[in-house]
């Protein structure tokens, strides 16, 4: 058991890093279309990230 001390903290952070993967894509996928066609400005993103965040 000894062996698998050091794996448990990698898999934490890897789930964690999936975690913001899946977050950041989401405000991607959902902000850049409005971003593009004017529907939304740069500060209104910052605001509705901070939201999400």
């Amino acid at each position: 058991m000894r062996s698998r001390n050091w794996f448990s903290p990698i898999l934490l952070q890897f789930r964690r890093n999936l975690n913001e993967v899946s977050t950041l894509a989401a405000l991607r996928d959902a902000l850049l279309p409005k971003l593009l066609s004017g529907e939304i400005r740069i500060k209104d993103a910052e605001r509705i990230a901070g939201e999400v965040a």
